[in-house]
């Protein structure tokens, strides 16, 4: 991410940027009203996970937003985004923060070898054990996904997400 933090902590560039995702962001008042919505925050992560303070470090600027391991946590439910009082939508944020972060070499391991595996198969997951399966119940082989060589060409398009 290119911008420097200043003496306040606050990098005005990522803060631009995510201003720019979501002009609503500069509303948002901290009413906790994603938090009590978020499946992930009170299934996955009790305590541990939290939009409203990921919003607001993204809010000031802070690049703690995209280096949180727990931002991965987020689930894309959009429960925060259709129940947010002032029209804020925390997961077009979040995304854009998982999208530098992964820009940044910042991203979890599962989640890189889940977009290297769908940049080299077309597919999320493996299927290599499900071939196994297949086989020893007669089914015939997976086809191969023919839309493989599409996705290499749009992420070399947009440089994998990467400026």
């Amino acid at each position: 991410m290119a911008g420097e933090t200043n003496n306040s902590g606050i990098n005005f560039e990522l803060r631009k940027d995510i201003i720019n995702v979501d002009k609503n962001i500069v509303k948002c008042f901290q009413c906790g009203t994603c938090v009590s919505s978020c499946v992930a925050s009170f299934v996955l992560s009790p305590g541990k996970y939290s939009p409203r303070q990921t919003i607001l470090k993204a809010l000031y600027g802070s690049e703690l937003a995209f280096k949180d391991k727990n931002l991965w946590m987020c689930g894309n439910c959009y429960h925060c985004y259709e129940r947010c009082p002032k029209g804020v939508h925390p997961t077009d944020v979040l995304g854009k923060l998982k999208e530098i972060s992964f820009s940044m070499g910042q991203a979890p391991q599962p989640v890189v070898d889940r977009v290297n595996n769908i940049l080299s198969t077309g597919r999320a997951l493996s299927i290599a054990g499900s071939e196994l399966v297949r086989g020893r119940v007669g089914m015939s082989k997976l086809e191969e996904f023919k839309f493989a060589p599409e996705i290499k060409k749009i992420a070399e398009l947009t440089k994998g997400g990467k400026k």
